[in-house]
């Protein structure tokens, strides 16, 4: 019992810590777009798109990056940050 109740607190704090990084990345790109003279529909729309994109290709790289024989995780990541 006292095992299970260290890796729910180990987790509350992972989801935690994640959830923290996403508002303060995205609170970033808002104000950055902003000073780039984006609109705040546009501002909207491109943090939206990005969430879509990122929803429907993750799945496809973590299957591709998991199979290993064509690509691996570090050209999968690679080709995400050029």
């Amino acid at each position: 019992m006292n095992g299970s109740k260290h890796i729910s607190n180990c987790y509350s704090a992972l989801q935690g810590l994640y959830w923290m990084s996403y508002g303060a990345i995205y609170t970033f790109a808002a104000v950055f777009l902003l000073d780039r003279k984006f609109t705040d529909s546009q501002v909207g729309t491109l943090i939206a798109l990005a969430c879509v994109f990122s929803a429907i290709f993750q799945p496809f790289a973590a299957a591709a990056a998991d199979r290993g024989k064509r690509f691996s995780l570090r050209s999968l990541m690679t080709l995400i940050c050029l």
